[in-house]
């Protein structure tokens, strides 16, 4: 595919509902552009897993957000986990036609650094073992936004529970 850079623009894909998708999006789509301005790859977006078919089906969407807002600018676009029952893993991932082997930016979908995410962890062995030239953005949680995104959401789940809290019980 062809890249361009006229790709820039607003982002926008959903986090998790209700989440304000202010940040997030811009910051993950912009940190894969300029990931591939610098190594002209293809971004694979990876988050945890797990058991959630929710998780999933969200990981997908912002897969796909973030392919339409790209456009152009990226050849293909792959969502991959670390684990959990709903494929691909990142390692298979990596291991694709598309991607073994090339540049690719692995976009990671974590707020914090932990086992899976950040310096020695598996996102950075599995690509260190996989023979593909990964370029990792930085996490979704170091960005400015994050708090304001996190906190619109913790604002409205309890708006919710303050609200079920009051309302008036039936004798």
């Amino acid at each position: 595919a062809s890249r361009s850079s006229s790709a820039h623009s607003r982002w926008r894909f959903m986090v998790s509902p209700p989440v304000d998708q202010r940040g997030v999006d811009r910051y993950t789509a912009k940190g894969i552009l300029v990931s591939i301005h610098m190594a002209s790859a293809d971004p694979v977006v990876v988050d945890h897993g797990g058991p959630s078919s929710a998780s999933a089906k969200l990981r997908n969407q912002i897969t796909d957000t973030v392919r339409d807002q790209l456009g152009d600018a990226v050849g293909p676009v792959a969502a991959a986990s670390m684990e959990g029952e709903h494929p691909p893993l990142l390692a298979a991932q990596l291991r694709a036609p598309d991607f073994a082997g090339q540049d690719v930016v692995v976009a990671q979908l974590f707020l914090s650094p932990g086992r899976h995410a950040g310096p020695g962890g598996d996102i950075e062995k599995i690509c260190a073992a996989s023979g593909t030239r990964c370029h990792r953005t930085e996490l979704v949680g170091t960005h400015s936004l994050a708090i304001e995104t996190l906190a619109t959401a913790l604002r409205e789940k309890l708006r919710v529970v303050h609200a079920v809290a009051l309302a008036p019980v039936d004798s």
